[in-house]
């Protein structure tokens, strides 16, 4: 059964000096076959208006797939480098992340994700990146 939510996404680019970023999005959570699934609507704030993200979490990996205006899948496994490409109104470009820290505290009633990783842009090194999510039911009366 999906429950409503409240995701608290913090993003960390590794750029000098870091720019961080923290918003709260409201979204749907729910299990199936012993994975995690976080779905939810971009809008203006993340410059993805048009685009639904789906995270599916599974034991070891994180993946993050958008549809929509941008699309891209996004996969984080630890110690190990995965390809993609990412399409957007302005263009399509390859990304690459490799995993270099990962936590996932996740059951029925919400928990937190947290992914270290270093990004390439069309192969280059673009820095290390880090996003937490903290996933909250919202009590519903």
């Amino acid at each position: 059964m999906k429950k409503n939510v409240l995701i608290t996404v913090t993003g960390i680019q590794g750029k000098e000096p870091s720019e961080d970023i923290q918003m709260v999005i409201p979204g749907q959570y729910y299990q199936k076959n012993d994975k995690f699934y976080i779905t939810y609507k971009e809008s203006e704030l993340t410059g993805m208006e048009g685009t639904t993200t789906t995270i599916k979490v599974e034991k070891n990996a994180v993946s993050i797939l958008r549809f929509g205006k941008n699309n891209a899948t996004m996969i984080f496994e630890m110690g190990k480098k995965h390809t993609s490409h990412y399409d957007t109104p302005h263009g399509s470009f390859m990304i690459a992340m490799s995993t270099k820290e990962m936590n996932i505290d996740l059951n029925q009633d919400g928990g937190s994700i947290y992914v270290k990783y270093a990004l390439e842009l069309d192969h280059m090194a673009i820095g290390t990146h880090t996003f937490h999510l903290l996933i909250d039911l919202i009590k519903e009366d």
